[in-house]
């Protein structure tokens, strides 16, 4: 008995080794980058009760289904939707049933009576996420809700020159204070943010009743315009986000921007590409952040391994599921990534001309940055007459934990190469 077939055991660990160096194949979950530990966080036995008010902004109420479906998934929370249908004005004993209010901004002026319910559930000890925008068809300041604990909103926009997307209006929030709640919900300070809105300001600071937190600010070339495009504020004066504490145990989150959690179609508001940050934010005014540490799974159901294809585009299809969410799947082609989609997506395509072998592969990342893999190698022929492989080869790859087990023929040849099995095997009569 001796080893032959020497190009296709070349060709194979190549395949190998690339996909090593391009650091796909790691089968093991990673841990998020920069990730917090969340010390107070409890366990999620309970079922909060969550009311989500955009009874005042008949415009949002069609565009907010993913932070429903979302808090519903992440906290195993009751999810109450106050619209212009069903909707009435908000008073106290209507409001303190619910452990967090999400108040939308107002198109239109409230009633004093429904700021002052809303002062009076917050200051009884439970949570408010408010959220406000900028829109010269908008004219309601804020300020007269939240003046109470110390901050209040500019009426202007927010735009940066450099950091952006799509255009200087959609800045990019990627400055974050050194604050235990900045620390929290953007990850240490690696998470990068979707914004359209206003700023806010501190009206009065820190007190023994409350504790003012500065979340996210802009940098030296981020600006707010006015109505009639005067720089009202510039630099890291510009706030994003900021969060209180009240003595009382009440917290409460404010953000510029309602847009950020839009979920309909338009690119640059996509919901999803904020779900990090909304989760800890949320998770934040709950005391319910999940620390999550399991990887999804993903499995490619089409094309199958070992199968041929011709050259040309070609559809991947597969199936991926996650406990809390999944952030994003990135499809790659012999170790180099092709296409990233959101986590919804089941199905994309790649186009691969070169004929012989290739290693198609997903991963699946979740929301707290846990990994998972899975891949299939495929040969591109020339003609749909060709055959897969050469008489009395095969090839079949296998993900087993951190290994990949590569089986041809009969004999047997083992390469241990940074916790990888390479086995291979050709038998000559």
């Amino acid at each position: 008995m001796k080893f032959v077939g020497k190009s296709t055991f070349l060709l194979t660990l190549l395949l190998l080794i690339m996909l090593i160096a391009n650091n796909t194949m790691a089968i093991a979950k990673e841990a998020p980058s920069g990730s917090v530990e969340l010390n107070d966080s409890i366990e999620n036995t309970e079922q909060p009760k969550v009311l989500i008010a955009v009874h005042r902004n008949s415009y949002y109420e069609t565009k907010i289904n993913d932070i429903i479906t979302d808090v519903k998934l992440w906290f195993n929370a009751n999810v109450t939707l106050l619209t212009s249908a069903n909707g009435t004005d908000l008073t106290f004993p209507y409001l303190v049933q619910y452990d967090m209010l999400i108040y939308i901004y107002p198109q239109s002026t409230p009633p004093i009576s429904e700021i002052e319910a809303i002062k009076d559930y917050v200051n009884s000890g439970k949570a408010l996420l408010v959220t406000a925008t900028y829109d010269t068809y908008y004219t309601y300041n804020l300020t007269t809700l939240t003046g109470i604990w110390g901050f209040g909103w500019y009426d202007g926009e927010i735009r940066d020159d450099t950091n952006f997307d799509y255009r200087p209006y959609y800045p990019l929030v990627h400055e974050w204070s050194n604050t235990s709640v900045s620390r929290l919900v953007s990850e240490n300070g690696n998470l990068e943010v979707k914004f359209d809105g206003t700023a806010l300001y501190i009206a009065g600071g820190n007190t023994s009743e409350r504790k003012i937190y500065i979340v996210a600010t802009g940098d030296n070339d981020t600006y707010v315009l006015d109505e009639s495009d005067t720089t009202i504020v510039e630099g890291t004066d510009v706030i994003y986000f900021l969060a209180v504490e009240l003595s009382n145990g009440a917290k409460i989150f404010a953000t510029g921007s309602t847009h950020m959690f839009r979920s309909d179609n338009p690119y640059f508001y996509r919901a999803r590409d904020n779900r990090k940050v909304t989760k800890h934010i949320l998770g934040w005014l709950l005391g319910k952040e999940i620390a999550d540490f399991e990887p999804p799974t993903i499995e490619i159901t089409s094309p199958t391994n070992m199968a041929v294809i011709q050259p040309g585009t070609s559809y991947v299809y597969w199936q991926a599921s996650d406990d809390y969410g999944i952030e994003k799947i990135i499809l790659l082609v012999d170790g180099n990534v092709t296409a990233e989609y959101n986590g919804t997506v089941r199905n994309g395509s790649i186009t691969v001309t070169a004929p012989g072998w290739h290693v198609i592969a997903v991963k699946a990342v979740d929301l707290a940055g846990n990994q998972a893999y899975d891949a299939v190698i495929v040969k591109i022929v020339e003609t749909t007459s060709q055959q897969g492989a050469s008489e009395g080869e095969g090839v079949s790859l296998v993900l087993v934990g951190a290994s990949v087990v590569v089986i041809i023929g009969l004999g047997l040849l083992t390469i241990l190469s940074i916790g990888i099995q390479f086995f291979r095997k050709k038998t000559i009569e």
